[in-house]
Formats: C-alpha cells, sequence, structure tokens
C-alpha cells in the first residue's frame, strides 16, 4: 500500500502496478494532463513535483519509497514576487 496526499487530499493506494511512475499516476488516474513528460529521464524538469518540499521528478516510480510523502505539483504553487520573477 502507497499513501500519501495530492494538493492537500489523501490518497492510498493498495492496486497500482508497481511499475507506474508519478507522472503516469496523475495523468492517467487524477486526470492532471498539465502535467507534462519532456525528455522522458527527468533531465528538463518538465516532470517536477514537490515531494515533502524538495523537488523530485516525476519519472520516480510510485513505490514503498515515495509512500507518506506530500506531492504537489507545480502547477499548484501559488505564484510569490519572486516566482513571478522567474517566471
Amino acid at each position: 500500500m502507497i499513501s500519501f496526499y495530492l494538493n492537500g487530499k489523501y490518497h492510498e493506494l493498495t492496486q497500482l502496478n508497481p511499475n507506474t511512475t508519478v507522472l503516469e499516476y496523475l495523468r492517467l488516474h487524477e486526470g492532471q494532463t498539465d502535467t507534462k513528460e519532456g525528455c522522458g529521464s527527468g533531465d528538463c524538469g518538465a516532470c517536477t513535483v514537490m515531494a515533502q518540499r524538495l523537488p523530485s521528478t516525476i519519472q520516480q516510480t510510485l513505490n514503498d519509497e515515495n509512500g507518506n510523502e506530500k506531492m504537489l505539483r507545480l502547477h499548484s504553487i501559488r505564484l510569490t514576487p519572486v516566482l513571478r520573477y522567474c517566471r
């Protein structure tokens, strides 16, 4: 079983292919199609999410190491003046 928070909502997954990537889960199971795959290896940052406030690429698979973490899609972060400037 894997449990985590996604944008403040608790999720508990009991039947999921262990090879499912976070990107696949977000797009196929949560309908979050604004999250994209860029290079396919996590190098370009297009698939970046925040996990426990530390950046983590979505190409990582959903496994026990990611359990009980808080994930937040970058699109969900409110832009501060500093982040607006960095855009």
